[in-house]
C-alpha cells in the first residue's frame, strides 16, 4: 500500500484532480443522496492529501488555513486549521485508512502550521463521537442541518 500524498491544487495533476472529485461525488453526493455544490471555490486554497490505488482515490481530505481562507461555516479566524470534505470511500472502510488520514491531516497541520492552535471540522453528528471524537476532537456546536444531513462543530486543541 502506498503512502498519502500531499500536494496544493496547482501540483495535483489533471488526472489526481478528476479521481479526487470523482470520490467527492460519489460519498458525499451519490452515497448520501445530497445534491450539493462540491466544488465550492476552496480547493485552489487547500492543501490536498489522499491516498491512492490502481488510479482511484481511497481516502481523501483537504486542508486550509483559516487565517487566509473563509468558507460558509466561519469568517476568517486567525489560528485555526480547517480538515475538510474528509473521505473513505467504500471499498477501503473498515481497514483503518480513515483513522490514518484523520492522523496524518492533524500532523500535518502540527508540522507545517506553527501558528495553528486549533483544527476545526465539520462534522456529521453521527461520527462525532465514534470517530472525530477518538482523535481528540471536541463538539463545540450544537447540531445543524447541512444539505439536510446532522453535523456538528468540532475542534482539535493543539
Amino acid at each position: 500500500m502506498s503512502a498519502f500524498t500531499l500536494k496544493t491544487f496547482d501540483e495535483l495533476t489533471t488526472a489526481e484532480l478528476y479521481a479526487i472529485v470523482a470520490a467527492r461525488t460519489a460519498v458525499f453526493i451519490v452515497e448520501q443522496n445530497c445534491p450539493y455544490q462540491d466544488t465550492d471555490g476552496l480547493d485552489a486554497h487547500c492543501q490536498h492529501l489522499y491516498r491512492m490505488n490502481n488510479g482511484d482515490i481511497e481516502a481523501y481530505l483537504r486542508i486550509f488555513d483559516r487565517s487566509s481562507v473563509a468558507d460558509h461555516h466561519s469568517p476568517r479566524r486567525e489560528g485555526v486549521a480547517s480538515l475538510g470534505r474528509i473521505i473513505t470511500t467504500e471499498s477501503a472502510r473498515g481497514t483503518g485508512l480513515g483513522h490514518q488520514l484523520v492522523e496524518t491531516g492533524i500532523e500535518h497541520v502540527r508540522a507545517t502550521m506553527p501558528h495553528v492552535y486549533t483544527v476545526f471540522i465539520s462534522a456529521q453528528e453521527h461520527l462525532a463521537e465514534t470517530f472525530y471524537a477518538t482523535h481528540g476532537f471536541r463538539r463545540v456546536s450544537e447540531p445543524y442541518l447541512e444539505d439536510d444531513i446532522p453535523h456538528v462543530d468540532m475542534e482539535l486543541t493543539l
